[in-house]
């Protein structure tokens, strides 16, 4: 019982400081039990904050009426999953995407009130930016971009034999590139809403000697370091990273992921 306790008692957290994320709050209104996830808030002049925290209807329009528009990338499941049905308590409309699992994209979508599915590759510049353009034409706005959508598998750190040139394009095009081109796409946006965000979902590894490989700790310290720079340079748009650590999904379930997951517990 315990390792499903604990894993309860680890979404909860994420989705806590997500929240607090979507809203913009600084360090000082989280939990003081969730501050761990919390390794510095970064103010800066033009009202941005940098919080860097270590989680249908194919045919239908978004309603025009004054409610905010969440993108979630890669949230047919998991973490993603979960954020689009909190923000969605939360009273946003939510697109909810994914590239490959699209039946359960559009479940997911059809669980949501108003929700909206919009099928997407976030490895590439291209699908980056057709995917923000269709969220703004069939919504007419955007107002929270969360870049959620990622890939990993295990290596281990001492078998640096085992990276094949493949999937180290493969795992920076979603991992890094995919954020950066997400977030120039939607920016324009973003300015110009009431109170526009981006919020990263990210991983512990970016910040410290682990994870399921080098390429993945790799990819997510670089996401930590894009979270800093557009939060400098992008207000008042509000851009954070969540960094969780290892959570079990149908993605890490099973298989080579039996050894991280029991190191954790």
């Amino acid at each position: 019982d315990y390792p499903l306790d604990l894993q309860a008692m680890r979404f909860r957290r994420i989705l806590r400081a997500f929240a607090s994320a979507a809203r913009g709050n600084s360090s000082r209104d989280l939990r003081q039990k969730d501050r761990r996830w919390l390794v510095g808030a970064l103010p800066f002049s033009l009202g941005s904050a940098g919080l860097l925290l270590h989680s249908y209807g194919d045919a239908a329009m978004c309603e025009k009426r004054p409610k905010k528009v969440a993108l979630v990338t890669g949230s047919s499941s998991g973490i993603g999953k979960a954020i689009a049905e909190r923000l969605s308590s939360e009273g946003y409309q939510v697109v909810v995407n994914s590239h490959a699992s699209v039946q359960d994209g559009k479940a997911v979508a059809a669980s949501l009130p108003d929700g909206l599915y919009i099928q997407g590759d976030c490895s590439t510049r291209e699908g980056c930016e057709g995917l923000v353009k269709e969220v703004v034409e069939r919504c007419g706005q955007l107002d929270l971009l969360i870049c959620n959508a990622g890939v990993g598998k295990v290596i281990p750190h001492d078998k640096l034999e085992l990276i094949d040139d493949e999937y180290l394009h493969k795992i920076f095009a979603l991992n890094c590139f995919g954020p950066l081109w997400l977030s120039r796409a939607a920016m324009p946006f973003l300015k110009k809403a009431d109170d526009g965000g981006i919020i990263m979902i990210g991983s512990a590894a970016g910040g410290r000697p682990m994870g399921s490989s080098i390429p993945y700790s790799m990819t997510r310290a670089a996401m930590n370091h894009l979270t800093k720079l557009l939060a400098k340079s992008q207000g008042p748009v509000r851009v954070n990273c969540v960094a969780p650590g290892l959570i079990e999904t149908r993605i890490t379930h099973g298989g080579d992921w039996d050894g991280p997951h029991a190191a954790v517990k």
